[in-house]
């Protein structure tokens, strides 16, 4: 009588532990890989920005003057 299931046993170990082996590898690389893109997005988001410039501000008269060379009323302007 010949013992098939001691021979396919030992090669379904092996590629057991072969996936075990890739799996865990990898789940330590995506680990590792989302560890540096968040704490680097988390670092950006707690460092103070310099502003170079100052917010533009928006010239009200000169906007009136313009729409009354060109014969134009505002519609939503309110007058201040």
């Amino acid at each position: 009588m010949i013992k098939t299931q001691n021979k396919i046993r030992p090669s379904f170990d092996r590629w057991l532990l072969v996936i075990s082996i890739v799996l865990g590898v990898s789940i330590i690389a995506i680990v590792v890989f989302s560890l540096i893109f968040l704490s680097n997005n988390l670092f950006q988001a707690f460092v103070p920005r310099v502003q170079t410039e100052p917010p533009t501000k928006f010239d009200m008269e000169g906007y009136r003057q313009v729409l009354k060379d060109l014969n134009r009323t505002p519609s939503v302007v309110s007058e201040e």
